[in-house]
């Protein structure tokens, strides 16, 4: 009687921690939303479409906060020339801030634009458009070799990260 109790002290024992490591692992998991299965960054993805249950109501989401992010960014390109350091060429300085505002003003655009085209499937062209777009202000600042340690870049950063989201949620469409 006593072997038996001792097995069965054993056996529920056994039965009890393996349930609390499965539940344990299976916690520890991070969840990722369906429609960020392409994007790099899945749980920046997942924080952006959080809450929504359908691929387009996950699209617009994100390519709204993409676009407030944007727009939020502009008087950052409008006050540019007055923050670069007094060591960049005024040439150079005019010269970012021309690309800056047009890249802008494209990028603000395109997403404007695929807010209303989530359903006829032009997302893809447009948010590469905007992509690029934005990658052209970044690039003036390297061109010119002018340190990136400022809130416009790391604003085009955000912004690349969000386009990128944008994509990733665009290839996840279930057509």
């Amino acid at each position: 009687m006593t072997c038996n109790t001792l097995h069965f002290f054993t056996l529920t024992m056994i039965i009890f921690f393996s349930t609390i490591i499965v539940s344990y692992s299976a916690d520890a998991r991070p969840h990722f939303s369906r429609f960020c299965v392409k994007a790099i960054d899945k749980p920046f993805c997942s924080k952006v479409v959080h809450g929504t249950k359908t691929w387009k109501d996950a699209m617009k989401k994100a390519v709204k906060t993409t676009y407030r992010h944007a727009k939020r960014a502009k008087p950052l390109v409008e006050n540019l020339i007055a923050k670069l350091p007094s060591t960049v060429p005024p040439a150079a300085k005019y010269s970012i801030c021309d690309t800056c505002k047009d890249s802008y003003n494209s990028v603000i655009r395109e997403l404007h634009a695929s807010i209303a085209v989530v359903k006829n499937g032009r997302l893809n062209l447009m948010l590469s458009a905007a992509y690029t777009d934005l990658e052209d202000c970044s690039r003036a600042f390297l061109d010119f070799n002018v340190p990136t340690k400022n809130q416009l870049f790391k604003s085009n950063e955000v912004t690349a990260k969000l386009i990128s989201t944008c994509l990733a949620v665009e290839k996840a469409n279930p057509k």
